[in-house]
């Protein structure tokens, strides 16, 4: 969805926000919550489920594919369903095909 000067542009953020880091063009689950949480010392849930959407491979860290391919579910021209079934990943943290009480 995104065009090509859109990915230019994500590139660039991308490699501003990693030269922070590591310098090494990924994003580790520890990093991430870096990014998201102020307190350092406290971990997230709602942080690792969204990691766990953009690690795709489920390597432990995100790259430049990655980070574009999970930013698509945004874009205004991402289809409804696809926003939908993020939304629900998002919850089924037990990767069942179910929403159960204990996951939300």
């Amino acid at each position: 969805f995104f065009s090509e000067a859109e990915v230019e542009v994500l590139h660039e953020l991308f490699i501003k926000l990693t030269s922070c880091l590591n310098n090494d063009n990924l994003v580790t689950k520890e990093e991430f919550q870096r990014i998201l949480i102020k307190d350092n010392k406290r971990r997230s849930l709602s942080a690792e489920r969204i990691f766990g959407l953009f690690d795709m491979r489920n390597d432990g860290a995100i790259d430049f594919g990655e980070f574009v391919h999970t930013l698509n579910i945004f874009h205004p021209n991402s289809s409804q369903r696809d926003k939908a079934i993020f939304a629900f990943r998002l919850y089924d943290t037990r990767q069942n095909g179910f929403i159960e009480p204990e996951e939300v």
